[in-house]
């Protein structure tokens, strides 16, 4: 059971982890109708691909002995093939003394293919059945796309993004928010470690901000900017020490691009 709750309580966070001129006075009702506009122009969407950098620091306090720091960085890229739900994700993960480790994702109707490389221990692949809800999960226009139904939203301005005219947006949420979000997922799990790993994620949620540049002429997601931070019992993640804090701060940059693109994902051969 304390497991079941570990994990609902980090995915939780992940989920809710994993962007200026003035906007003329007169138009009190735009930003609603751009989501409105996104929600329309992303349900036709068949392919599309993405670019991210998520960086992760996380800090232990004991009170005892000095702040240990923890920062890793996740370079990810991939393509979605939506109306076959195939999609394939290279993440490089950089750790600490530039360690790298690469991991290699292919989703292929309800099975996920993974394959991990870390230096000096080689590589292997993995096959499993992916879990019901994974696909909504690892989906990144449908995640952003409930972010913006969800939140409140300001026109803070207009900016060019690799080389489009795009509205710039303030998305606000509160915690409420972002676990409904959460648990529009189709989970399989107890109702009581529902409950706790909801009232762990309401007390560590300390900081959830998020940007949107939407392209003004195709209501087309391009790019977006996610800051969270979270502070926590280390206890709840069962793998520090059960009298540390634990501090996580969360930045992720994501660049969406060549929207309804022919992509062509393919298994290697050797998975």
């Amino acid at each position: 059971m304390k497991k079941k709750f570990i994990v609902l309580f980090v995915m939780a966070m992940a989920f809710s982890s994993l962007s200026a001129c003035s906007m003329p006075e007169e138009e009190p009702d735009l930003g609603r109708d751009i989501v409105d506009g996104v929600v329309e122009s992303l349900g036709s969407i068949k392919t599309y691909w993405f670019n991210a950098d998520a960086t992760q620091a996380i800090t232990s306090e004991t009170g005892s002995e000095p702040d240990q720091e923890v920062v890793t960085t996740d370079i990810r890229t991939g393509a979605f093939d939506l109306e076959n739900k195939k999609m394939e994700i290279s993440i490089t993960r950089i750790g600490e003394n530039e360690l790298k480790s690469i991991t290699q994702l292919y989703l292929s109707g309800d099975t996920l293919y993974m394959r991990g490389e870390i230096p000096g221990k080689g590589s292997r692949w993995f096959e499993l059945e992916a879990p019901a809800w994974y696909w909504e999960q690892v989906n990144q226009l449908k995640y952003q796309v409930e972010l913006l139904k969800a939140a409140g939203v300001d026109i803070t301005g207009s900016e060019t993004v690799v080389g489009i005219d795009c509205y710039v947006l303030e998305l606000t949420l509160d915690t409420d928010q972002l676990w409904q979000i959460f648990m529009s997922q189709d989970l399989t799990a107890p109702a009581a470690e529902l409950t706790r790993a909801e009232e762990a994620f309401r007390e560590a949620a300390k900081v959830y901000s998020a940007k949107y540049w939407v392209a003004r002429d195709t209501y087309l997601i391009i790019k977006t900017e996610v800051e969270a931070a979270y502070t926590f019992p280390a206890a709840i993640s069962g793998i520090y020490g059960e009298d540390e804090i634990i501090e996580m701060n969360i930045s992720v940059t994501c660049l969406f691009y060549d929207y309804d693109q022919p992509v062509s994902i393919v298994l290697p051969p050797q998975a």
